[in-house]
């Protein structure tokens, strides 16, 4: 089944200060510069309202974006059938289907599969962001979205799998590059496993960022004081349908899309054809690639 984009002339309905010659403007300005690839209006529309309908800004996160992912391919490259055959075996990514009352989508994740031999780090984000990004394209503008991640089954044999180098790319990309705006993200049944790489994480993360962070050891006491109890699946005690259902449904969506995830696969820079040497993320990665360094305002 197709996806059933978003009508862009209601975006421009839905927000008052969201204006089609802003976002022509920035189709334009795009057009301009080689090394960018040409979107949609919907997918402009998504990166001007993540920057408050700021044009300046939204120029800046629209470079940032495909720069990223052009310099992250461990994450934003593309996977052959197998691999997502096996990303989607092992890992739980839902869209939950009602909005906070505040309009946060909620993004629930979980390991299916606890066999940490079965556990690839960079193919469980990729699966997660392409989740998210099969989301906005149909749901359209979203006043922002809220992670919710339940680290049961997940074990320090899980965590030692994680590749660190990757994890501050990931971070960096989060904090300058993501088409919505991060509101929260609650880690449920975590007890101390996430201490030690929340530790090494601090000193790379924005402030506002590490306000967002919530670890939750005894959810049921805790979680339901900033997420409404009816935006969750009735496996939490919430009024929505059961994970599993829900499972099916957006695994039957990715696999009715992988055309559109290759194509997605290939909106990046071309650094070929870049005009200027970037110079703000040769810092952060190296000219190479290689994380060298990290300085963060």
């Amino acid at each position: 089944m197709p996806l059933n984009y978003a009508d862009v002339p209601l975006q421009y309905a839905k927000h008052k200060d969201l204006h089609k010659e802003d976002v022509e403007y920035l189709k334009s300005w795009m057009g301009k510069q080689p090394h960018l690839p040409q979107i949609s209006d919907l997918e402009v529309i998504l990166l001007l309202s993540s920057c408050d309908c700021k044009v300046e800004m939204a120029k800046t996160t629209i470079e940032n974006h495909f720069t990223l992912r052009g310099m992250i391919p461990e994450i934003f490259g593309p996977r052959d059938p197998e691999t997502w055959r096996l990303a989607l075996d092992v890992a739980t990514v839902l869209p939950l289907p009602k909005l906070t009352p505040e309009g946060y989508q909620i993004f629930y994740c979980k390991i299916n599969n606890p066999d940490p031999s079965k556990y690839v780090f960079t193919d469980a984000i990729k699966y997660l962001e392409t989740i998210f990004k099969l989301t906005i394209l149909q749901k359209g503008t979203l006043d922002g979205m809220i992670g919710v991640v339940d680290m049961e089954g997940y074990s320090l044999a899980h965590l030692a799998k994680v590749n660190l180098m990757v994890l501050k790319r990931l971070i960096v990309f989060v904090q300058e590059a993501l088409p919505m705006k991060l509101a929260a993200a609650h880690f449920i049944n975590a007890g101390t496993r996430l201490d030690k790489i929340f530790a090494l994480m601090k000193p790379i993360m924005k402030k506002e960022i590490i306000e967002m962070i919530h670890i939750h050891s005894d959810y049921q006491k805790t979680l339901y004081k900033s997420l409404p109890l009816d935006c969750m699946p009735k496996d939490y005690g919430g009024s929505l349908g059961s994970v599993q259902e829900m499972r099916a449904a957006t695994v039957e969506m990715v696999l009715n899309n992988m055309d559109f995830i290759a194509d997605e696969e290939r909106k990046v820079a071309d650094e070929s054809k870049r005009p200027h040497p970037v110079t703000k993320f040769n810092e952060l990665f190296g000219i190479e690639g290689t994380f060298k360094k990290l300085e963060i305002d």
